[in-house]
């Protein structure tokens, strides 16, 4: 089901996955795979998008400059363990070490998104409280959804982790932020983001199509 605000994050049942989708793994996420989880719209265009159809949505991410702050919070209000998924070894651990320091009473553990998920066993992460995946679209949520009956709540967090390693402070400069331009600045930071999104773009009217029917067939206002 489609969160069209922040504050409907506190009313989630337990077990519940939380995804952020953006213009472009909009297309790539089955609807039948959007039809099992909660997510936000993530990101300026896909925003526009369902705008175009009447539904105003609040544009959130799992990063710096969306829900990650709150939802470190919350897990440490609610004295929540919170294990990470995703990114290299070297970024994996970077990650932690930022994390930690920024947030020292938060329980978290990482693991990186490649060599130790070969034949690993997702009951080894049971009695953990949430997880979080950053493994790409469509894999994390299918991941999340296969594995949240072990956790009371799993998230996706894209390439948040891998961008948190890599960057001092926020990974997008303040004038992107405002001026809803992440886009543009992951055009020139990240290899091969602009031929995802040209694509993407291709696929404007199946899009628009697409976020009808789930429109329709949830009824939302």
């Amino acid at each position: 089901m489609l969160l069209t605000k922040k504050k409907l994050i506190d009313s989630l049942e337990p077990n519940s996955v939380v995804s952020f989708v953006g213009y472009a793994n909009f297309r790539r996420i089955p609807v039948s795979v959007l039809n099992q989880i909660y997510w936000y719209v993530d990101g300026i265009t896909l925003t526009n998008v369902f705008r175009a159809l009447n539904i105003y949505v609040e544009k959130q991410s799992f990063d710096f400059t969306g829900l990650a702050e709150f939802i470190f919070m919350w897990c440490i209000k609610n004295n929540y363990t919170i294990h990470f998924i995703g990114g290299s070894e070297n970024e994996s651990r970077i990650f932690f070490k930022k994390i930690k320091a920024k947030y020292q009473t938060l329980k978290i553990s990482c693991q990186n998104g490649y060599d130790s998920l070969e034949g690993f066993d997702f009951n080894d992460l049971a009695g953990l409280d949430v997880c979080v995946y950053g493994l790409g679209a469509p894999l994390q949520e299918k991941l999340a959804i296969r594995n949240k009956n072990l956790f009371k709540y799993s998230f996706t967090c894209g390439a948040f982790i891998t961008q948190t390693s890599k960057s001092e402070k926020s990974y997008y400069p303040d004038f992107y932020v405002k001026n809803n331009l992440r886009w543009l600045y992951r055009v020139f930071k990240e290899n091969g983001h602009f031929f995802r999104l040209f694509v993407a773009f291709l696929y404007l009217p199946k899009i628009y199509v697409k976020a009808k029917k789930i429109i329709d067939k949830n009824n939302y206002k």
